[in-house]
């Protein structure tokens, strides 16, 4: 009978692990964009924005916006889309606007595919035509600062304390509540444990989101390249803690299993990894 429990249990365990995976993987599109911000000032009272980028071929989504009846009927808005100078033309993502009028806040978010490098169109409601000077995007979600009447933009960097200590909570109590209860149902939960528990995950969290916090002050990263980096990270930590556990942890009679605590060690580290891919894949709480 205690064999069955056990089996029903393992079951129980690999299908916990592996649906997070699987409705990520199934639904990743909905998962964060790139995108970009800008904060306007010293703009005109009223405005169309837009992103411009190089290319030299003119898509379909641009020429049916460009014969679009509210485009026709609008001067300034036309002025927007029909500009088209040094192979630099409106961006018209598949998905989302191509372009914002002016708001109280003169901040707006363009998302999805928005290119890497561009510059800010802006046209007035008399028909001005203002330009920022090109550059070149490096967060994933990167936000600028445009001043309308010099064309200067600058991307911002914000490196926040608080961001990075919430982090850290967030990761270190996600870890030690699911590889603290799969440390129970591995049958090792005696006070040793617990406490050579508490010393490996507390160093191995602060190595994890130390090397995220490096890669954030490196100009940020996002997408694919954040995922690689935490899965990378997750990889070195599993094989320090597979070690250090198949060396440390005893059941409460003082024998040692090799293989079940390595066993335990890469179950507690899928799960921590699997639930915490799908959290931050819905909530993106990332840095």
């Amino acid at each position: 009978m205690r064999k069955t429990n056990q089996r029903k249990f393992s079951l129980f365990l690999v299908l916990f692990l592996i649906l997070p995976l699987v409705i990520g993987i199934a639904y990743a599109d909905h998962g964060p964009k790139p995108s970009i911000t800008i904060n306007v000032t010293n703009g005109p009272q009223k405005y169309y924005i837009a992103l411009l980028w190089e290319t030299d071929v003119v898509n379909r989504d641009l020429e049916a916006l460009r014969n679009s009846e509210e485009v026709r009927d609008n001067v300034a808005l036309k002025t927007l889309v029909d500009y088209e100078e040094g192979g630099w033309m409106v961006h018209v993502p598949k998905v989302g606007s191509s372009y914002f009028w002016s708001t109280p806040s003169e901040s707006y978010e363009f998302g999805y595919n928005v290119p890497k490098r561009f510059r800010v169109i802006l046209v007035s409601e008399g028909g001005t035509v203002y330009l920022s000077e090109p550059i070149v995007k490096d967060r994933y979600n990167a936000v600028f600062s445009y001043k309308a009447s010099s064309g200067e933009i600058t991307e911002l960097y914000t490196h926040s304390i608080l961001k990075y200590v919430r982090n850290f909570l967030f990761c270190y109590i996600l870890t030690l509540i699911v590889e603290g209860i799969t440390l129970c149902c591995f049958g090792l939960s005696t006070r040793r444990n617990w406490v050579r528990f508490l010393i490996i995950n507390t160093l191995t969290q602060l190595m994890l989101n130390a090397s995220l916090i490096l890669s954030d002050w490196n100009r940020g990263t996002g997408g694919i390249e954040f995922w690689g980096n935490y899965l990378c990270a997750e990889a070195l930590i599993l094989l320090i803690e597979a070690v250090y556990y198949a060396i440390v942890l005893r059941k409460k009679d003082g024998t040692k299993k090799t293989s079940r605590n390595i066993a335990y060690a890469i179950t507690a580290n899928l799960l921590s990894t699997a639930i915490g891919f799908f959290i931050c894949l819905y909530l993106f709480i990332g840095f």
